[in-house]
């Protein structure tokens, strides 16, 4: 029996998988490594002033679609199909949330906002769930700040940013 019916994908034969894969496609993969190359180069060689909320936000966001387009590279060489399509869709989703923070001020300040429905999103999940993690956290919700958190979300009118309109915004739809 091959050793891929037991273990899978972690098969102690993983080498010759990735082999198989690798070298029919090799041009392919070297160009992947000079697209990746070639964007270390851009976010070492920014001059991201760490007082500016753009700068900032722009670069993270960068680097973190950076990071899902090399996780898809990882996981295309080991012949990971399905979970390498997830990682280009972030990957695709970071560089539309870069691109419209970077190109529009309203959109800045709505992805900025929008932490105030991630930390409704974080209260609710801790108020709702007994696990350990969420021990601490539980401790620290006061009815005074869930309170104030809600009127601020009500105040500032945010609304989640969805990864559509952010390509629209980045000029990146079709």
């Amino acid at each position: 029996m091959f050793e891929f019916d037991n273990d899978g994908f972690l098969t102690g034969r993983r080498a010759q998988l990735e082999a198989g894969i690798r070298e029919p496609r090799e041009r392919l993969f070297a160009r992947a490594h000079e697209i990746n190359r070639d964007c270390h180069r851009l976010v070492f060689s920014a001059d991201v002033h760490n007082r500016d909320p753009r700068d900032m936000l722009v670069a993270v966001s960068f680097i973190r679609a950076l990071e899902h387009y090399q996780a898809a590279i990882v996981l295309l060489v080991l012949g990971v199909v399905a979970p390498a399509k997830v990682a280009i869709r972030a990957a695709l989703e970071a560089v539309f949330t870069t691109r419209a923070i970077a190109k529009d001020e309203e959109t800045l300040k709505a992805f900025v906002m929008n932490d105030l429905l991630q930390r409704r999103r974080l209260v609710r999940k801790a108020q709702q769930h007994e696990h350990t993690n969420l021990v601490e956290l539980r401790g620290a919700l006061t009815p005074d700040f869930v309170g104030t958190l809600e009127a601020e979300i009500q105040r500032t009118e945010v609304r989640p940013q969805t990864a559509e309109e952010l390509s629209k915004v980045a000029g990146m739809h079709d």
